[in-house]
């Protein structure tokens, strides 16, 4: 596990790491958590990726690679309590593009400023590639504390897809984010 140093009084318990593909439990571990715990969050199931077989956790880890794929965790004493994946996107024309998944805190972790940690150390590692000229993502229309996040990062609303999503018997908005960062 690599551990980059949390710097903000704040957050003094907690630490940014990097998973190993041996510590493949922990991200499985907080990922089902989050599903599980913000059904509506996320586009995935937390039903499909109990399926998963452990390979695809291991292979996960082991493909985090800061140029295609990355996974940051957030670790607060032994536990994981928050998670941020980007990926790029795979066709040669789009490739300058990274787009922003999975963003997760756990409830006790919360409110302390752990997903900024999250998607600045994020950020960081995303723009020491100097091919990549854009990331972007995308943030349900009802998650004001997430979107307030992104828009205090740089990133702009660029789009909003209508009754992009069916959640709980109701149609949900998302918008489309972007930052440009060259």
């Amino acid at each position: 596990m690599e551990v980059i140093p949390a710097n903000k009084e704040s957050l003094r318990d907690i630490q940014i790491v990097h998973l190993t593909p041996e510590e493949w439990q922990k991200y499985k571990s907080v990922r089902l958590r989050a599903l599980k715990e913000e059904p509506t969050a996320f586009s995935s199931s937390y039903e499909d990726a109990l399926t998963r077989p452990d390979e695809h956790w291991v292979e996960s880890l082991a493909e985090t690679d800061q140029k295609k794929l990355w996974h940051v965790f957030a670790k607060q004493g032994e536990n994981i309590v928050g998670i941020v994946s980007a990926i790029r996107e795979p066709k040669e024309k789009l490739n300058h593009v990274v787009s922003v998944f999975g963003v997760y805190v756990a409830s006790e972790a919360r409110g302390k400023g752990v997903a900024r940690l999250l998607m600045e150390e994020l950020l960081k590692e995303i723009k020491a590639n100097t091919d990549i000229v854009k990331i972007k993502l995308t943030v349900m229309s009802t998650q004001d504390p997430a979107q307030r996040l992104y828009e205090s990062l740089g990133f702009k609303k660029i789009g909003e897809l209508k009754k992009e999503l069916f959640i709980n018997g109701e149609y949900i908005d998302e918008y489309l984010m972007e930052k440009i960062i060259r």
